[in-house]
């Protein structure tokens, strides 16, 4: 199972996102794999892996630019989660000028999705060809949204495109399994109806529970340290929560 962890808007929570379902699904069990497919490489620090470590091994510049072999790319990185790392060099990956552009991740990804029960793929916050090589490789789309107005309109653009993306038949399966609402603070009104608003629209496709606000989780950001993710703060209950559905969902 290939899983796109995917918004146009910045700033929403995908790498924390990515990195709490995988670390929490790993400690379940699975065999995951992450993929950093954004060239700020935050996800690659995240799982404990510096610039220089991870452009001294085979990531996913090597792998676009068909110097290395995708089979040897996937490294141990924290808490039992296999890592494809980014570098900074992705931004200058010569994407444009390559045969069938848009499936370019989806071919390196092809002969790992039998090593691994699940491949999240933590896509850029831009609409790029990054991006919808993550749409067009992936078998469904979770979408982190945060509590806000402009957020929803990131989930908007979103869906534009995966419907342009299954109309040209560059993934047909291109669409959103689930959305994850994040950073949510109750003492605002509008985190409230922000937030009723996206579950009368979406039904069921938004995941339980909402993730909060919580200094536990922004220090992962910094430190790197999994062992936030799998504690008792509220933000890592919520994930420990997310990663349970996830499971239910999808890897049963």
């Amino acid at each position: 199972m290939i899983i796109a962890i995917a918004n146009q808007k910045g700033g929403v929570g995908k790498t924390t996102t990515t990195a709490a379902l995988a670390v929490n699904l790993a400690n379940m069990g699975h065999r995951v794999l992450v993929v950093d497919a954004d060239p700020q490489a935050n996800l690659t620090s995240a799982m404990g892996l510096s610039e220089e470590q991870a452009a001294n091994r085979p990531n996913l510049f090597t792998l676009v630019e068909e110097v290395d072999d995708p089979a040897n790319a996937p490294v141990e990185a924290a808490s039992g989660v296999w890592l494809i790392p980014s570098t900074p060099g992705l931004g200058h990956a010569d994407l444009h000028n390559k045969v069938d552009r848009e499936r370019i991740l989806k071919r390196i990804l092809r002969p790992l999705r039998d090593r691994f029960d699940v491949i999240f793929i933590d896509s850029p916050p831009s609409l790029g060809l990054l991006t919808l090589n993550a749409l067009a490789a992936c078998d469904t789309v979770i979408v982190p949204t945060q509590t806000e107005g402009f957020s929803v309109q990131g989930l908007t653009q979103l869906m534009e495109t995966m419907g342009q993306l299954r109309k040209y038949e560059v993934n047909p399966n291109c669409d959103i399994g689930g959305v994850i609402l994040t950073m949510y603070d109750q003492r605002r009104n509008l985190d409230k109806e922000v937030s009723d608003l996206i579950r009368e629209v979406l039904g069921r496709l938004v995941l339980e529970p909402t993730v909060p606000r919580d200094v536990r989780i922004a220090e992962y950001g910094k430190t790197g340290d999994p062992s936030l993710l799998l504690g008792d703060s509220k933000g890592a209950l919520a994930y420990k929560a997310l990663a349970q559905e996830v499971s239910n969902r999808w890897l049963a």
